[in-house]
């Protein structure tokens, strides 16, 4: 699992890894049992490429070549 924090440290952003290519990323400031609390996902789907899908834009993918890319992309967009 991997976290991002605010410039306080407080962690706003929880990457939870599913299996050995994908990942969840969810907003720590939900309760975890609350769905809305999850902002999307990424998949390797290649060495250095890595695809988000974003909660709420179903069919629009956007790849980037690391993880942390796709976790600072999905962060950057939520709550726009």
């Amino acid at each position: 699992m991997q976290d991002r924090h605010n410039e306080t440290g407080e962690v706003l952003i929880d990457v939870v890894r599913l299996s050995d290519h994908e990942w969840r990323v969810s907003d720590r400031n939900r309760p975890e049992s609350d769905g809305l609390s999850v902002i999307g996902f990424v998949e390797r789907v290649g060495e250095r490429r890595f695809e988000v899908t974003r909660l709420g834009e179903p069919g629009a993918k956007v790849h980037y070549p690391s993880l942390d890319l796709c976790v600072d992309a999905l962060a950057r967009g939520h709550g726009r």
